[in-house]
Parts: structure tokens; sequence; C-alpha cells
């Protein structure tokens, strides 16, 4: 399947042709095209990336020997932005290169999770 922005510009309208009155969050494993393509034709929809391809794509700023000891760090399940933050930054403490952290902290806005989720507007 094209995984195209133009590709889902055909397809999310037909959709919404179908009678899906509404979206409000849609979660997808990164697929290039498709938050923008959301974002025209469903413009309050969230998109956001799956947690597991979020982890898994974390491991590959790490060092392979240390890819035990980051599955054992639960930042994800914090149950609150503060606590994560609290907990990242004793993980990047832990770890010799402190960019390791810095470059999968990017993948992670401030929309990921439930809290950001309502920051953004989940809720209406």
């Amino acid at each position: 399947m094209c995984a195209t922005a133009r590709h889902w510009l055909r397809v999310l309208p037909e959709i919404k042709n179908r009678g899906v009155r509404d979206v409000c969050m849609l979660v997808c494993d990164g697929l290039k095209g498709l938050p923008g393509a959301v974002s025209a034709v469903r413009e309050k929809t969230i998109v956001q990336t799956c947690i597991v391809h979020l982890l898994r794509n974390s491991f590959k700023y790490a060092s392979k020997k240390d890819w035990a000891q980051i599955a054992k760090d639960p930042i994800y399940t914090a149950a609150s932005e503060a606590e994560a933050l609290d907990r990242l930054a004793g993980f990047s403490g832990k770890r010799e290169k402190r960019e390791d952290s810095e470059h999968g902290r990017s993948a992670w806005g401030p929309h990921d999770g439930p809290a950001g989720a309502a920051r953004n507007g989940a809720g209406r």
C-alpha cells in the first residue's frame, strides 16, 4: 500500500463520505504523509504515534548493551507529565551518553499520552 500524503488525501475523504462524522484520535505507526492528510481533512483530530513504535524507535539511539536496562525503565508508564520528566532525568543520568536520551525525547511530543490528549482537545 502506498503511504503518501496524496494516497491518504483520497482515502480519508472517502471514509468521511461513508458516514464517519468525527475522528477524535488516530494512532499510527509513523506513516509519512498521514498526519498532514488527517489535518487537511479532519483538522481537530489528534494524530499520535503508537507507543510500541515509539519504544522500538527509541532503542536505535542507545547502545545495544543498554537495551535491557532501557526496557526496564518505565518512563512511559508515569502517571503524570512531571513524573515522566523526573524519570527521564534519572534515565539520562544513568546513561554514559546524555545525547542518547536527548535524541529520543524529540519523538515524544507534548501530545502523547492521556494528559497530552486532554490538553489538545480529545475530550471534546
